[in-house]
């Protein structure tokens, strides 16, 4: 059986419409990753206050679930908290170290490149590779978007 996905250049841009005082501090930035790229993309409803939620997984070789990637092949990832009102948490489990945490504001977005070698305790301990990135509402159920690009 033949498959409809398709391999395609990955370019993401990121603008700002900023005017401080009658000036404009605005700025855009674009990348673009020529390599075929294959989206992963998953909305997740109603993420529960009490437990982070794995919705990606990340490690050394190819995996085989829709929500896990190899490492060295992912290039970019958004997560963006749909909810209008309430606070979103993700978390950031690097293979050894202690979890990274932030919180996403009502219809705010993170974005990062390459997750390989993303993580440092301090200027004395190496990089950690990232091992898995968790949801989880703060005050109440929230929806969410998480996209992953990867070759």
């Amino acid at each position: 059986m033949s498959t409809t996905v398709k391999a395609a250049p990955l370019t993401y841009t990121f603008t700002e419409n900023i005017n401080f005082t009658g000036e404009e501090r605005g700025s855009s930035i674009s990348k673009q990753i020529d390599s075929g790229i294959m989206e992963y993309s998953r909305v997740v409803r109603r993420i529960n206050t009490t437990n982070f939620m794995a919705v990606a997984e990340f490690a050394s070789t190819p995996l085989d679930s829709g929500s896990q990637f190899d490492l060295e092949e992912v290039k970019y990832i958004r997560v963006t908290n749909l909810d209008t009102n309430h606070v979103l948490a993700i978390a950031f489990k690097p293979t050894i170290g202690a979890t990274m945490t932030l919180a996403i504001n009502p219809g705010h977005t993170f974005m990062m490149g390459s997750p390989q070698a993303a993580f440092a305790d301090s200027e004395t301990v190496p990089f950690r590779d990232l091992q898995e990135i968790g949801l989880r509402a703060i005050n109440s159920h929230v929806d969410a978007e998480i996209v992953v690009g990867s070759h």
